[in-house]
């Protein structure tokens, strides 16, 4: 069963029996507003795909694994939309 993540805690993927862990330093439902400004949308998507592939410790790494792929890009369109 999937949990919402939090700054402290991992969240499983029950796929491949491992575990994601997810830092962030904002609220998780808004770490995927790359633009800061409350809102998840096209612009922070730009944003992602210019970044995508290796990219250790940038923005746009929004799992933490030190790449931009799928799992970023699921993140973010979990988060789409005004944040909290």
């Amino acid at each position: 069963m999937w949990a919402a993540p939090t700054e402290t805690n991992t969240a499983p993927s029950s796929a491949w029996g491992r575990t994601i862990p997810i830092k962030a330093s904002v609220p998780q439902s808004c770490v995927a507003d790359l633009t800061n400004d409350g809102v998840v949308n096209g612009s922070d998507l730009g944003m992602l795909l210019g970044a995508w592939g290796s990219c250790g410790g940038c923005a746009a790494d929004l799992d933490g694994d030190g790449v931009v792929g799928g799992s970023d890009l699921g993140v973010m369109l979990g988060a789409w939309g005004t944040c909290p």
